[in-house]
């Protein structure tokens, strides 16, 4: 017998014939045959689907809700600007347009105990620009806002005007630490981030403690250390800021530079959920469905994954899309999961993208179509989802919603392994075994 040469992921072409005189074909394509390899009987047909989602940690809120595009709330083009010192430090002439702004942070941040909220303070912040006021002006710039154009050295340099002039303004030093901290209108530079950071936290600027925190909790910058974060976290709670709640939150809830504690978790996502933020309410909701510092209650559970979705948390909407696909706290809506899916996978979560595909291939909530799944588990996998990785191989694999190729199947279990998906690793050590058993066969038949 002679076997095709072809070697595939997990050993030879299995297909052979019978030694002919004078027939030198060594490979099924010259037969015009297609080549046929051992598949490990233990290869998966039904597909992943993720887990919830872990707890958000909010982290920089200037910096990751950083808008892109513009505001049609006004179209006043660029402001005057006068100079700093007389914008920032003359209470008889701008002493109120300093006050919109530094409200309008508040708002769009939640700090000062008030209640997040980003629609009013972008307003505030922009009726402070159309004023004049420098600070406002170059957070217009910073966001493109206003109609004015984002513009990130621009801003830049007025954060380093001004901050001179007004010898040493917080806002104006808070906004250089952002810039520094994310690389925008300069090179990236942590260290410099939390000098920066620290000068606008020791005059009580809430938004740069919580940032200064995230910093020691990350090592950016500065060695890491847990408990400065949690000192830091916690300075920033106790004047009503709403992110630094919930990161003080999850630093109980993970026993970060604390002893862990699922209680003290629970009451600082509560506060935080209080001042509209949606991180807290995500993480409130996993809360109460795991029964970590209060009572397990799926209901309650839907309650604050609802609220968190409202507000555009594709986490929460992943979340409560599972809810609904599993009946947790609502009656099973196989209809309402995809429509969440789809809502958070339009955000770019990947889990949601993911999970969304094993609707499409099971038909969950809409007609069952392994085109659109094949679409969806590559999206996903695009952003390194390993779930996504491993189903999109089966699917390679089995010939659902693209044509059977084993080759392309194996590529996606390797990197879905070496993400370290255990299932995709067994399909590749069954792999390795046959084709050491097929090795051995065919070193066996060329002897005859």
């Amino acid at each position: 017998m002679k076997q095709c040469n072809q070697m595939g992921p997990h050993g030879k072409c299995t297909r052979s014939w019978k030694r002919r005189f004078g027939v030198t074909k060594t490979n099924c394509t010259q037969f015009g045959l297609t080549h046929v390899f051992n598949v490990p009987e233990q290869a998966p047909n039904m597909p992943h689907t993720d887990k919830d989602e872990d707890k958000d940690e909010d982290g920089d809120l200037t910096m990751e809700d950083r808008m892109t595009t513009r505001s049609n709330s006004q179209t006043t083009g660029t402001s005057p600007v006068g100079s700093a010192t007389d914008m920032v430090r003359d209470p008889s002439r701008h002493n109120d347009y300093q006050q919109m702004y530094e409200d309008g942070m508040a708002y769009w941040n939640g700090m000062n105990f008030k209640e997040r909220d980003k629609k009013h303070g972008q307003s505030m912040i922009e009726a402070s620009a159309s004023s004049g006021y420098p600070m406002a002006v170059a957070y217009c710039h910073y966001q493109g806002w206003n109609g004015m154009e984002e513009d990130d050295k621009k801003a830049l340099a007025m954060y380093v005007k001004i901050e001179q002039e007004t010898n040493g303004y917080h806002w104006a030093q808070f906004m250089l630490g952002a810039c520094y901290f994310c690389g925008d209108g300069t090179d990236q530079d942590y260290t410099k981030a939390v000098e920066w950071l620290t000068k606008a936290s020791v005059q009580g600027n809430s938004s740069a403690m919580n940032n200064l925190a995230v910093c020691w909790k990350n090592g950016h910058g500065c060695a890491q250390d847990y408990t400065k974060a949690v000192e830091w976290y916690t300075k920033a709670s106790a004047q009503g800021n709403s992110s630094a709640m919930n990161n003080l939150g999850l630093c109980y809830d993970n026993g970060h530079g604390c002893a862990q504690d699922y209680t003290k978790a629970v009451e600082w996502y509560t506060k935080a959920s209080a001042q509209g933020d949606s991180s807290a309410m995500h993480n409130l909701a996993v809360c109460w469905k795991n029964g970590h510092g209060c009572a397990q209650d799926y209901t309650k559970a839907v309650e604050w994954y609802t609220k968190a979705s409202a507000q555009g948390n594709s986490s929460a909407m992943h979340n409560l899309a599972v809810c609904w696909k599993n009946g947790h706290g609502c009656a099973q809506d196989y209809t309402k999961a995809v429509e969440w899916y789809t809502k958070a996978s339009a955000q770019g979560n990947s889990s949601a993208m993911n999970n969304l595909a094993v609707c499409w291939m099971n038909g969950h909530g809409c007609a069952q179509d392994y085109t659109k799944a094949v679409e969806w588990y590559t999206k996903a996998s695009a952003q390194g989802n390993s779930s996504a990785m491993f189903n999109l191989g089966v699917c390679w694999m089995n010939g659902r919603g693209c044509d059977q190729n084993q080759t392309t199947a194996f590529e996606w279990f390797q990197k879905s392994a070496q993400l370290g998906d255990k299932d995709a690793q067994d399909i590749l050590n069954s792999a390795a075994l046959s084709a050491n058993g097929n090795e051995q066969s065919n070193s066996d038949d060329e002897l005859l």
